[in-house]
């Protein structure tokens, strides 16, 4: 930029009537086209018309200007010029550009205004526009800017990263954005925090109907989780997931809403939230099962909810495995009542500065048999951390850091992690006698296998848990029979809810339910007590495939695409599997979701009201879950017709491209947002 003539205001004098008069034949008319001397002269009383000349629209007296008389004079290409409905405008660049004040010392100086980033643009990158190479990067450039999409990708950035919406405003942030790509700033294209909030509203409207139509396309059952949380400030929500697999037979997961509980967390008022959410997606005919955790008033929802769905609610609750480890290592640890010594040393500041006290004494420090104790109990808590790992996940097949891939979270690993903890407690029981403190020990071993047994005899409510075992084809019915399983007692009660589960998906001809046996599921598939002619179809297919079990199939770690693989040659057994196993055992993606809204909600963003969380939190799923058009996808349809020069130009052709050592912007993006080129960024590497 130019430096401003700077002119003192001591000795810059107010023009007299006679050169006043004078000076309108130095003013260029050429550059005002349609405009006269403004005929209300006389009434100009402010003391900037002493310094400046004051015009008009010819067929509009009401159009008047201000044109700075002092940029006139000293021959200035572009003298400013302002509208004649104010003065501040006039004040300011009388001070900041020529250190003009009221002569009459009146009125102060006007502070100096803030500094601005420069603003460029097309002219300022000192493009010849003549040459027919430099004109069309230009014109690119102009052209691959599009003021929604950037708008729409500072949003997503906001939402993606838990920012504040007032991050948009950052003076610092939108130089940066200005000093990429000058249109930013000419095109208006920066976003308030209202804006934010708004478009966050708008892509919430916008998307769920496509939403809807992935819940809807969806071949099979949709499984829900849900959960309660308070945020900081004291709002309560209720997050609702739910997982499903694709038409690609491929495991999926979005976040449905969290609704605000405005009354207390009583079952009715839980179910009427999650039904009216499960209703608004007109996904009510799909829903499967529920992975919830141990509270008592999920167990009262699920009934209000199975009413309301047509289901015995507790047939389709599971419990998450995560807080059942939870309540079985609080038993190890602290032996009976647990709660209540947790209670007891929480929020008690008295308490807390006696035992740190007591534990300062030295007959208090630990002792090597203590060291001993300490070790045993670690080595008992990292069985319960490998079955925690192992049924803590998505159920989505991934690249594990050991190399190998495999998928953690998979219903049919519980009744495992059930069984092998309680192998392992028996064990530490029989030989508790060889470690130390053997009392103490094998009591509170004992509590814990009392805690895990009490859940596992429960298995029985939900059979999906003994159809995920028989499905799989490394153990199929042959698992219970290798134990001699004396859980399953009555084959009617147990296959009762997984038919009634297929029967909403019985109008499409899917599946129907595959009924659990004390002894041989392909007898009983057969029985006339639970037949029907689409009934004898699934036990033939059963028959089929208990009969078509090869030795490979010992090691099929992926059972879900195992039966994605054979659709066709087991239609409704295969739909049955692919419902069954793409139950999760833990609700931890609710927990997940909580620890985002957590990071969302800080202390300094208190004012945030829970319709903004719930939609915020809900778009961030879906944009994660790649369910709304992702960043690149709206890059790619930002197009430009012609040869895209900028893409096809190497980084060292582009650093080259520069008239009178000003770079062309070859940082550009050739799509809608600032960012290098992929082949920018591979010849810069």
């Amino acid at each position: 930029m130019a430096e401003s003539t700077i002119i003192s205001s001591m000795v810059l004098e107010p023009p007299d009537q006679e050169d006043k008069k004078n000076s309108w034949d130095l003013f260029p008319w050429k550059d005002f086209p349609g405009y006269t001397q403004s005929q209300r002269c006389a009434s100009t009383s402010s003391w900037i018309w002493q310094f400046g000349y004051d015009i008009e629209k010819s067929d509009d007296d009401t159009k008047r200007r201000w044109d700075c008389k002092v940029c006139v004079d000293s021959r200035r290409p572009n003298p400013h010029s302002a509208a004649s409905s104010g003065t501040q405008h006039a004040e300011i660049h009388l001070w900041n550009d020529h250190k003009v004040g009221d002569p009459s010392g009146r009125r102060k100086p006007p502070s100096k205004a803030k500094e601005k980033t420069p603003s460029r643009n097309i002219a300022e990158m000192k493009l010849n526009t003549r040459d027919a190479r430099e004109q069309q990067i230009a014109n690119q450039i102009i052209g691959r800017f599009d003021r929604l999409v950037f708008q729409r990708l500072v949003v997503s950035w906001i939402i993606n990263s838990n920012s504040s919406f007032r991050q948009s405003e950052d003076p610092y942030l939108r130089a940066a954005f200005e000093y990429l790509n000058p249109l930013v700033n000419t095109t208006e294209a920066h976003i308030t925090h209202n804006t934010v909030r708004r478009r966050i509203l708008q892509e919430y409207e916008e998307n769920k109907a496509e939403i809807k139509r992935v819940l809807a396309t969806a071949p099979g059952l949709l499984h829900i989780a849900f959960d309660d949380w308070r945020s900081n400030n004291r709002q309560a929500l209720y997050g609702i997931c739910c997982y499903f697999l694709n038409t690609l037979g491929q495991p999926g997961k979005l976040v449905l809403g969290l609704p605000e509980l405005i009354d207390r967390h009583s079952r009715d008022n839980i179910a009427t939230h999650v039904v009216e959410v499960l209703r608004s997606y007109g996904i009510t005919h799909k829903v499967g099962y529920f992975t919830l955790d141990n509270t008592s008033n999920n167990d009262t929802a699920m009934e209000e909810i199975g009413k309301a769905l047509g289901f015995e609610g507790k047939t389709r609750r599971l419990r998450c495995f995560g807080h059942i480890l939870n309540l079985a290592v609080k038993a190890l640890l602290f032996g009976h009542n647990f709660e209540a010594f947790e209670d007891n040393i929480q929020g008690n500041e008295t308490l807390d500065a006696k035992a740190h006290e007591l534990w300062r004494r030295d007959e208090n420090k630990l002792e090597e048999k203590d060291w001993a104790i300490i070790s045993l109990f670690n080595e008992v808590l990292q069985h319960f951390e490998h079955v925690l790992i192992t049924l803590k996940g998505d159920g989505q097949q991934r690249k594990r850091k050991e190399g190998y891939i495999g998928a953690y979270g998979c219903l049919w690993d519980t009744l495992l992690g059930y069984e092998y903890l309680l192998d392992k407690m028996e064990v530490y029981k029989a030989a508790a006698h060889r470690y130390p403190d053997p009392e103490h020990f094998k009591v509170n071993i004992n509590l814990c296998w009392k805690k895990i047994d009490k859940y596992y005899s429960r298995l029985d409510e939900t059979p999906v848990y003994y159809a995920a075992i028989a499905l799989h084809p490394a153990y199929r019915w042959g698992y219970f029979e290798d134990k001699n399983y004396t859980g399953l007692t009555t084959s009617r009660e147990l296959s009762l809810e997984i038919e009634n589960a297929a029967s909403r998906s019985r109008r499409s001809g899917a599946y129907i339910g595959i009924p659990l046996t004390t002894s041989s599921m392909t007898t009983l598939l057969q029985a006339e007590d639970a037949a029907s002619s689409s009934t004898h179809a699934v036990g033939d297919e059963y028959s089929a495939w208990f009969r078509d079990a090869h030795k490979s199939d010992q090691n099929i770690l992926d059972p879900i695409s195992y039966w994605y693989e054979r659709r066709e040659e087991y239609p409704r057994l295969s739909q049955m599997a692919l419902d069954v196993l793409s139950v999760l055992p833990m609700s931890a993606d609710v927990e997940g979701l909580f620890s985002t809204c957590c990071r969302m909600v800080r202390d300094d963003r208190a004012r945030l009201d829970a319709s903004t969380i719930g939609m915020t939190q809900t778009v961030r799923s879906w944009h994660c879950g790649g369910y709304i058009k992702s960043t690149e996808k709206l890059l790619e349809d930002v197009k430009v017709p012609g040869t895209d020069l900028l893409a096809e130009m190497s980084f060292a052709e582009a650093r080259e491209a520069t008239v009178g050592g000003s770079r062309v912007l070859y940082l550009y993006s050739v799509h809608a947002f600032p960012f290098p080129h992929p082949s920018i960024l591979r010849a810069h590497s």
